[in-house]
């Protein structure tokens, strides 16, 4: 899945999305230097961690197609490890009582 980059970035959006390519640069290399899974799982949780700060801080403008590409490869990089538990994480509506 490829990121729009016809879409308009604001400065916050575009420092995640630097963030994410960051990352996603130094996984690669990571993966290709023997599989060092501790230090894709700290990469991974620093992104997540990102993606936290970036919600609080863009909770009324926040740009869910990047964030949907996030969430998307961490997913992918954890069912490389074996940890397959997306299916438990879907989002769902909030239902008022």
């Amino acid at each position: 899945m490829k990121f729009d980059y016809t879409r308009k970035l604001n400065d916050i959006d575009l420092e995640l999305l630097e963030k994410f390519r960051f990352t996603k640069h130094h996984i690669f290399k990571f993966m290709c230097d023997c599989i060092r899974t501790k230090d894709v799982i700290l990469y991974l949780k620093q992104l997540a961690e990102v993606a936290t700060g970036y919600l609080q801080e863009e909770i009324q403008t926040f740009n869910n197609h990047l964030l949907k590409h996030i969430y998307d490869y961490i997913v992918r990089m954890l069912k490389i490890f074996g940890l397959d538990f997306a299916a438990n994480f879907q989002c769902q509506e909030r239902v008022s009582s």
